[in-house]
């Protein structure tokens, strides 16, 4: 594959050449589109000018009406795995769909061609590109939230539309420190964020944030992009890794409802493992089985020690389930002395 690696790269000029910070793994993003949209899923501090710097993983996202590639040499190599063929009929991830994308792998080196191709970057290689570092280690990949209040590491999960964005900011604005709002990864009970941009639907439950910073539109109409390091105070050291003590479900209902209810260890976990483990939120186990060539005993130990990994986490935390209207001094001056505790 090196041949057709260097034929690409011989025939597209590229406009976009960055490092990619994702935690505790970086990877290169490069594009021959001008200011590719896909960048702004990142927060400035995850982002560097790659000058040449070898990562992990490498992502090309390369528009065909921008170049005079020959399609015909291209389609021949397309990956013949799940993903390979979901692409090319459009289907990118969950619920993201679009125009049919080749997907092209070549070792650590990722190749996409299509247009809009930040719909595939941020929904899904960001998503494989987490799953694949954290089974090479001891690390947890994880949909959730997080901040810290005092010492305290708080997981915050949620079905999506559950208000987990409206608790998270409301916490950070108010005395927490922020980690992260959509990715963590978690290692020996320790979290670290990723440097995402935040994603919101704007209305009055966050004018504190809109009216302090500019905004871009999102994938998804009626969302709009903000960068958490514009609004919250964070600093180099708070993305140091954070011991987790409590585990948050939130399911806000309506303004004015106040409940907070203990979870039990199995509760906790039977709803982590279906609303928060990537490889199910994700729908990554097409991928995790492709990577292990279709075998199902390395794709069940694989998946089995995630399990494992999310248990050990619950059972470390103090589970709680919270539904709550934030936006009300009082209930969040509680919950932020609770979780503080």
């Amino acid at each position: 594959m090196e041949e057709f690696s260097n034929y690409i790269q011989d025939h597209i000029a590229v406009a976009v050449d960055e490092t990619i910070r994702l935690g505790t793994v970086d990877f290169r993003l490069v594009s021959n589109v001008p200011g590719f949209a896909a960048l702004q899923y990142f927060s400035k501090v995850a982002r560097l000018p790659n000058h040449g710097k070898r990562t992990v993983f490498e992502l090309w996202c390369v528009s065909l009406k921008e170049s005079s590639l020959d399609r015909q040499y291209i389609q021949a190599h397309i990956d013949q795995t799940y993903r390979g063929k979901s692409f090319t009929d459009g289907y990118y991830a969950t619920d993201h769909f679009g125009s049919p994308v080749y997907l092209v792998t070549c070792g650590h080196r990722y190749f996409v061609f299509g247009e809009q191709l930040e719909r595939v970057v941020w929904p899904y290689f960001v998503k494989y590109f987490l799953m694949l570092h954290t089974l090479n280690g001891e690390a947890l990949q994880l949909k959730g939230a997080a901040c810290k209040i005092g010492s305290a590491g708080t997981l915050i999960l949620g079905r999506g539309g559950t208000g987990k964005t409206v608790f998270l900011t409301q916490l950070c604005l108010h005395g927490a420190k922020f980690i992260t709002n959509s990715h963590a990864v978690i290692t020996k009970g320790q979290v670290i964020g990723v440097a995402s941009s935040i994603r919101i639907r704007p209305g009055h439950w966050f004018s504190d944030l809109t009216a302090k910073v500019e905004n871009t539109p999102a994938l998804k109409s009626g969302e709009i992009i903000i960068d958490p390091y514009d609004v919250f105070d964070i600093r180099v050291k708070d993305q140091e890794p954070v011991e987790i003590k409590n585990l948050c479900i939130i399911d806000f209902q309506k303004p004015g409802c106040h409940i907070i209810k203990e979870l039990s260890e199995q509760d906790a976990y039977n709803y982590a493992e279906q609303f928060s483990l990537a490889i199910n939120v994700y729908r990554l186990e097409e991928d995790l089985l492709d990577l292990y060539k279709n075998d199902p005993w390395k794709f069940s130990q694989a998946y089995n020690k995630m399990k494992i990994q999310l248990r050990e986490i619950v059972a470390r935390s103090r589970c709680y389930y919270i539904s709550s209207d934030v936006l009300e001094k009082t209930y969040r001056d509680e919950i932020i002395a609770l979780l503080s505790s």
